[in-house]
């Protein structure tokens, strides 16, 4: 039950997954702002064509709807899943630029800025193509039947006082008779141009902050792992305890502790000391999984915590890692032994269990001793 409950805490943390629920978000508020704004045109704030903005907000409030029932049922965590959300944001994107034109010409970048959340190259690529063909259908189908633009009816190029008079009267009166080559030429062109270094902007946003983020993970990681074994260090282990294990339902805890380090020391030098603690260490990691913690909290000594672990599945992980010591021992002449103890129970117990666990483990170091092992 409580490996079920950290593998759904897992899905949660899901890159892919978190990028998709906040592009779900995202569109939820231009929907949102979308909605708001139709408001606002009825009360006559807003001096647009109703027509249009009821259009625009229906069919897009339509595509969003639909949407959001086909991605309430889908894996979030799935691949492919970015490339339907993004084609979902061109969509209604696409219908909002189209009809409400120069007004909502910047929309027409969501698809990019959503994409930059995801590491893929290729989504951004994807994203931009779709991006390309949202200023085609904009501009062309915009002209027509869309938001009128002026300046794309009458095609200025130059600054207002050459289309004044000595009265001021607006002297451009003359529609584009050439639309079907103006408007790739003076529209669509320099837009896709625009949108390309915008999309290459945003991916190597994406990529600094990726990097940023990677490193200081990593520098995280090295500053809670002990340097020699690799295992999770002192610190690391004391923050845990304090905070993390008590609202598991069931916690196993196994203690080690090296015999014969300082005899080995002694006789053989440190490095063979060193050999024998790292040695102890590996076959600990060789048995370690998702929801096992290994930690050094001392110079002989290693705790491993278990999430939902038992009795029963410490006693198998000790024998587990006395079966991978003996492989590593057959690759050594220095000889390998720790005494263990283990015990379970409720995770807010932990202290208890703690205590229980290396009482067990003193008493099985106390019995070797005491068979005469050196």
């Amino acid at each position: 039950m409580m490996n079920n409950n950290l593998q759904q805490k897992d899905v949660g943390r899901h890159p892919e997954a978190v990028a998709n629920k906040y592009t779900i978000r995202g569109m939820t508020i231009v929907i949102l702002v979308l909605c708001i704004m139709l408001i606002g045109n009825l009360l006559g704030w807003f001096p647009f064509d109703t027509k249009l903005f009821v259009v625009a907000t229906t069919v897009s409030v339509t595509f969003y709807g639909i949407g959001c029932l086909v991605f309430a049922k889908m894996d979030l965590k799935s691949d492919w899943v970015k490339y339907v959300l993004i084609f979902w944001v061109f969509a209604i994107t696409t219908v909002i630029t189209t009809t409400l034109t120069f007004h909502a010409y910047l929309v027409m970048l969501l698809p990019i800025i959503y994409c930059s959340m995801y590491s893929s190259k290729r989504v951004m690529v994807y994203a931009y193509l779709l991006t390309v063909v949202n200023i085609l259908i904009t501009v062309y189908v915009g002209y027509y039947y869309g938001l009128c633009d002026c300046n794309m009816v009458l095609l200025s190029g130059l600054p207002l006082s050459e289309y004044l008079d000595a009265a001021g009267n607006f002297t451009l009166t003359e529609v584009n008779d050439r639309t079907w080559w103006t408007l790739p030429l003076y529209f669509v062109l320099p837009r896709s141009v625009i949108c390309l270094g915008f999309a290459v902007i945003c991916s190597t946003i994406s990529t600094i902050i990726r990097d940023n983020m990677k490193y200081m993970h990593e520098m995280e990681s090295m500053a809670e792992l002990d340097e020699m074994t690799g295992v999770f260090n002192r610190n690391k282990y004391l923050s845990m305890t304090s905070a993390s294990y008590a609202h598991e339902d069931t916690v196993a805890v196994i203690f080690w502790d090296i015999n014969g380090l300082k005899k080995t020391n002694d006789e053989l030098g440190h490095s063979s000391g060193d050999e024998l603690i790292t040695s102890i260490a590996d076959a600990i990691k060789l048995v370690s999984n998702q929801f096992d913690n290994a930690y050094r909290i001392g110079g002989d000594e290693f705790v491993m915590i278990m999430r939902g672990g038992t009795e029963m599945s410490a006693q198998r992980k000790i024998e587990e890692w006395q079966g991978e010591l003996e492989k590593i021992q057959k690759n050594t002449k220095i000889r390998l032994s720790a005494s263990s103890g283990y015990a379970a129970g409720p995770g807010i117990h932990l202290d208890q269990i703690i205590k229980k666990a290396d009482q067990m483990m003193y008493e099985n170091k106390h019995r070797f001793y005491e068979n005469g092992e050196k």
